[in-house]
């Protein structure tokens, strides 16, 4: 399959609006897989075997969300990166609570 592109005025092959969304979808994955690996050696490490008792894996995430957050707003103002968590916050919290109304519904049916 050949895909079709076209010249900017740069003289830059412009991609298709599928070919866009296509490579973002490979960098989600790709993302996604090395963040899960990060996490997994983490857990795995020597030193988070040694302070897992006093502290929950919370900690480890607080400082990922951070240090995402610094480098968000490297790029980006702050009312932008806030309206952008707010959006997300909103849509797990729906999420989670159509998962959790569906739980309960299915334990009560059980």
């Amino acid at each position: 399959m050949e895909k079709r592109t076209r010249r900017s005025k740069g003289g830059k092959m412009k991609k298709s609006k599928k070919q866009k969304e296509q490579d973002l979808m490979k960098l989600h994955t790709l993302v996604m897989k090395k963040l899960d690996e990060a996490m997994m050696s983490v857990e795995a490490s020597k030193q988070w075997k040694k302070v897992k008792a006093d502290y929950g894996f919370t900690v480890v995430m607080s400082w990922v969300v951070e240090e995402c957050l610094y480098r968000w707003l490297d790029e980006a103002c702050i009312h932008t990166v806030k309206d952008e968590l707010n959006n997300k916050l909103q849509s797990i919290t729906s999420h989670k609570v159509i998962q959790a109304k569906a739980d309960r519904e299915e334990a009560t049916l059980n």
